[in-house]
């Protein structure tokens, strides 16, 4: 998850959508805010905001995050079904043996 105070967005990267990518791309803009999305790389928009004064100390933004502009890319469900079996297959078969091939 990205969020840039700046330019007033936050970036929900959803697993297989090229997010990884696109994550990259917008952590160069200026206003970008680490603090509040620590640990945050697959967090849907409600756990963020569940955790946002825990991470920041402070509930005072909240409201103001709100009103920022939600982003994500989606990805066919069938072609996010394969990207995610190759993944497990071919990078996590030891995990998870069970995956057929």
């Amino acid at each position: 998850m990205i969020l840039n105070d700046k330019y007033r967005f936050v970036f929900v990267h959803i697993p297989k959508t090229a997010g990884t990518s696109v994550r990259n791309a917008l952590a160069a803009l200026d206003g970008r805010n680490t603090e509040a999305v620590a640990q945050t790389k697959h967090e849907t928009p409600m756990e963020f905001f569940a955790h946002f004064d825990e991470r920041t100390g402070s509930s005072a933004n909240l409201e103001d995050i709100k009103s920022y502009r939600f982003v994500c890319f989606l990805g066919h469900p069938v072609d996010r079904f394969v990207s995610l079996h190759r993944y497990l297959v071919t990078t996590h078969r030891h995990v998870y043996p069970q995956v057929p091939r």
